[in-house]
Protein backbone atom coordinates (compact mmCIF):
# COMPACT_ATOMS: atom_id res chain seq x y z
CA UNK A 1 0.00 0.00 0.00
CA UNK A 2 1.43 3.23 -0.59
CA UNK A 3 1.42 6.80 1.45
CA UNK A 4 -2.39 7.56 2.50
CA UNK A 5 -3.85 10.45 0.60
CA UNK A 6 -5.00 12.93 2.94
CA UNK A 7 -7.61 15.44 2.03
CA UNK A 8 -6.41 19.01 1.43
CA UNK A 9 -8.25 21.10 4.55
CA UNK A 10 -6.49 18.14 7.02
CA UNK A 11 -3.03 18.78 5.52
CA UNK A 12 -3.60 22.70 5.39
CA UNK A 13 -4.78 22.37 9.22
CA UNK A 14 -1.35 19.99 9.95
CA UNK A 15 0.94 22.50 7.97
CA UNK A 16 -0.56 25.32 9.74
CA UNK A 17 -0.30 23.13 13.48
CA UNK A 18 3.21 22.73 12.59
CA UNK A 19 4.31 26.42 11.34
CA UNK A 20 2.35 28.44 13.72
CA UNK A 21 5.27 29.11 15.74
CA UNK A 22 7.46 30.14 13.06
CA UNK A 23 5.74 32.77 11.35
CA UNK A 24 1.95 33.63 12.84
CA UNK A 25 -0.49 33.21 9.98
CA UNK A 26 -2.37 36.14 11.29
CA UNK A 27 1.04 38.24 9.88
CA UNK A 28 0.79 36.82 6.16
CA UNK A 29 -2.84 37.88 6.23
CA UNK A 30 -2.15 40.79 7.17
CA UNK A 31 0.41 41.63 4.89
CA UNK A 32 -1.37 40.09 2.05
CA UNK A 33 -3.91 42.92 2.77
CA UNK A 34 -1.69 45.64 3.03
CA UNK A 35 0.02 45.18 -0.06
CA UNK A 36 -4.03 44.97 -1.87
CA UNK A 37 -4.49 48.41 0.03
CA UNK A 38 -1.20 50.01 -1.51
CA UNK A 39 -1.54 48.92 -4.67
CA UNK A 40 -5.20 50.46 -4.71
CA UNK A 41 -3.93 54.03 -3.32
CA UNK A 42 -1.44 53.27 -6.51
CA UNK A 43 -4.36 53.05 -8.61
CA UNK A 44 -6.33 56.08 -6.80
CA UNK A 45 -3.48 58.77 -6.73
CA UNK A 46 -4.47 61.93 -8.42
CA UNK A 47 -0.80 62.54 -8.61
CA UNK A 48 0.10 59.74 -11.17
CA UNK A 49 -2.09 60.53 -14.10
CA UNK A 50 -0.27 61.46 -17.12
CA UNK A 51 -2.43 62.36 -20.48
CA UNK A 52 -5.91 61.37 -18.72
CA UNK A 53 -4.80 57.94 -17.95
CA UNK A 54 -4.04 56.99 -14.33
CA UNK A 55 -1.45 54.71 -13.10
CA UNK A 56 -2.30 50.40 -12.92
CA UNK A 57 -1.26 48.60 -10.59
CA UNK A 58 -1.27 45.22 -11.96
CA UNK A 59 0.60 43.18 -9.09
CA UNK A 60 0.36 42.91 -5.85
CA UNK A 61 4.55 43.05 -5.56
CA UNK A 62 4.69 46.50 -7.26
CA UNK A 63 5.20 48.52 -3.86
CA UNK A 64 8.12 45.93 -2.96
CA UNK A 65 9.98 46.20 -6.13
CA UNK A 66 9.57 50.22 -6.90
CA UNK A 67 11.94 51.20 -4.00
CA UNK A 68 14.41 48.61 -5.58
CA UNK A 69 16.17 50.49 -8.70
CA UNK A 70 19.73 49.30 -8.52
CA UNK A 71 21.22 50.33 -12.03
CA UNK A 72 20.77 53.04 -14.55
CA UNK A 73 21.50 52.32 -17.89
CA UNK A 74 22.59 54.71 -20.40
CA UNK A 75 23.45 54.65 -24.29
CA UNK A 76 27.29 55.76 -24.23
CA UNK A 77 27.32 55.95 -27.91
CA UNK A 78 24.50 58.41 -28.38
CA UNK A 79 23.11 56.13 -31.07
CA UNK A 80 19.46 56.12 -28.65
CA UNK A 81 19.63 58.87 -26.88
CA UNK A 82 21.48 61.71 -28.79
CA UNK A 83 23.31 61.57 -25.45
CA UNK A 84 20.61 63.97 -23.89
CA UNK A 85 20.01 62.83 -20.46
CA UNK A 86 18.33 65.33 -18.49
CA UNK A 87 16.87 65.40 -14.93
CA UNK A 88 13.41 66.46 -15.56
CA UNK A 89 11.55 66.92 -11.91
CA UNK A 90 12.76 66.78 -8.62
CA UNK A 91 10.55 65.96 -5.64
CA UNK A 92 11.56 64.45 -2.51
CA UNK A 93 9.94 64.24 1.04
CA UNK A 94 7.12 66.21 -0.08
CA UNK A 95 9.06 69.22 -1.24
CA UNK A 96 9.31 69.82 -5.13
CA UNK A 97 12.12 71.41 -6.37
CA UNK A 98 10.33 72.32 -9.66
CA UNK A 99 11.42 71.44 -13.27
CA UNK A 100 14.82 71.43 -14.51
CA UNK A 101 14.43 70.96 -18.27
CA UNK A 102 16.12 73.81 -19.92
CA UNK A 103 13.23 73.66 -22.78
CA UNK A 104 10.51 74.48 -20.59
Amino acid sequence: LGPKKWPFYIMFLRFSIAFYHAVPMSLYVVYEMLKLLLGFRVNRDEQMFYEGQGASARTADLMEEMGQVDFVFSDKTGTLTANDMVFAHGHVDGRDFGDFRPDR
